[in-house]
């Protein structure tokens, strides 16, 4: 059986449930078996790069990835802007754009380093009373106002400016737009501006040159191959501290109880109260994410969050 995380590269004009699709079509050409596949967290049809696929019992932990940062190369294209933000919408505005120095766009993209709010695009899957809003965008209806978001950017670097093109470097916080990001710095130097480019080259450690592309996957499969290049659900998880609990207390933790410190092997500390934890067995296999929290009787136990 096929379980965990599969790092593969996306191309442009797939969206991502036609990658999770295509992985289920090629399952059951090459395997003969139905497994379940889910991705964690949308990347834009029209932008290519790493998508963390969850394959059959990783499908379980695919909120914990969702999370993950995420660091993009995107080229930002002066001079028009899109209803969609990227190259692919309908142009809304156009106009030639003014020659910029370095020093001004590196003022600008200083200006979005850390913490910030950002307004998502109407093209975008987020969903408002039920309903995703590039479907309404597309139906011609009246989009909702759409709320600002809190974002993160840890790093925003200029990787080359050539007129009317500057492309950046950006390393964020999940549920970061950077077709938002391209027309807001657009409006910083005073011009119009669309995406014009986005390749996400990470999520969190797992980086582009490690990546497969459909093709090669196929032919894996095709060759009885397919297993290996499937990342164990722990190793993804590798930002969440670990336990060991005592084997005799196994049977009782799969079966939702709570477990009390004499049935953990590893030190409880005070600072990992209330956070999710890796759980192995003593024979080192995995057993899920669980959390720490108080009881009743205000001592520390471990109640089973996810399990593998």
């Amino acid at each position: 059986m096929y379980n965990g995380f599969i790092n593969i590269l996306k191309p442009t004009g797939m969206t991502s449930n036609d990658l999770v699709g295509k992985m289920k079509y090629l399952t059951r050409k090459y395997k003969g078996e139905k497994i379940k596949y889910g991705h964690t967290g949308t990347l834009d049809p029209n932008a290519a790069g790493v998508m963390l696929v969850c394959v059959g019992r990783g499908t379980k932990f695919s909120q914990y990835v969702m999370d993950k940062k995420k660091t993009y190369i995107g080229k930002i294209t002066l001079g028009k802007t899109t209803d969609t933000l990227d190259t692919y919408g309908k142009v809304e505005a156009q106009r030639a754009a003014q020659i910029k120095t370095t020093e001004q766009i590196l003022a600008v993209l200083q200006k979005y380093k850390g913490e910030s709010s950002q307004i998502p695009p109407k093209f975008s899957a987020i969903k408002i009373n039920g309903q995703k809003l590039y479907d309404l965008a597309r139906r011609g209806h009246e989009v909702p106002e759409i709320k600002p978001r809190k974002i993160n950017i840890t790093k925003l670097e200029l990787l080359e400016y050539n007129h009317p093109d500057i492309t950046i470097e950006v390393e964020c916080s999940a549920g970061t737009y950077i077709r938002s990001l391209a027309q807001d710095i657009g409006e910083d130097l005073g011009e119009l501006a669309h995406l014009s480019l986005l390749v996400r080259t990470k999520v969190e450690n797992h980086s582009i040159d490690q990546s497969y592309t459909v093709e090669e996957i196929e032919e894996l499969m095709s060759k009885d191959e397919f297993e290996g290049i499937i990342i164990p659900v722990e190793k993804v998880l590798e930002k969440y501290p670990s336990l060991v609990l005592k084997s005799e207390y196994e049977k009782a933790y799969l079966n939702g109880m709570h477990i009390t410190e004499d049935g953990i092997n590893t030190k409880i500390k005070k600072d990992i109260f209330n956070l999710k934890q890796k759980v192995y067995n003593e024979d080192g296999t995995f057993l899920g994410i669980g959390n720490i929290t108080i009881n009743q009787n205000s001592n520390y136990v471990l109640k089973s969050e996810t399990q593998r």
